[in-house]
């Protein structure tokens, strides 16, 4: 007699639903949830933006910080890597480009000839290797210039 009145209740609470559950009814639904769901994108849009910028502007801040520390203390390793002139990669593995009449400097040669000309205490061995390396590709792009010049020179003379 259990089961009986247990299927009983389970069909006419399945009608029950099953009623209540219209086309409109569901399509009621489907408006909120669209509506939550759209809030929900927003406010993590707009959470997700607004920490991003905070947690930006506090890494810059303490990166600054740091570096300064780290010239403050002396403490060379840690200067290197923040300013970019370590010794894997400091700016000085390519050739120099006059590109237009000007130099082209790589990120770290430019921020480190900046950095000589506002404090030329604090680098000066890395900007006077920067430049060591300058006069030596530009006196290469000028030998091979002239080489350039005399081989053409020739090739008219004779």
């Amino acid at each position: 007699m259990d089961d009986l009145i247990k299927t009983k209740l389970a069909h006419e609470i399945g009608d029950v639903v099953e009623a209540a559950f219209t086309d409109d009814a569901i399509k009621k639904i489907k408006k909120h949830v669209e509506e939550i769901t759209s809030e929900l994108q927003d406010d993590i849009e707009w959470r997700l933006k607004s920490d991003v910028a905070a947690n930006l502007g506090s890494h810059v801040a303490q990166a600054v910080e740091r570096t300064i520390e780290a010239i403050i203390k002396g403490n060379e390793a840690e200067m290197r890597r923040y300013l970019s002139c370590d010794p894997y990669w400091n700016g000085r593995s390519h050739q120099h480009s006059v590109i237009h009449g000007k130099l082209f400097e790589s990120g770290p040669l430019e921020l480190r000839r900046l950095m000589a000309e506002a404090h030329p205490e604090l680098i000066r061995n890395e900007r006077i290797a920067d430049l060591e390396k300058l006069v030596d590709d530009l006196t290469a792009q000028v030998n091979k210039l002239q080489a350039d010049n005399d081989r053409l020179y020739q090739r008219m003379v004779a």
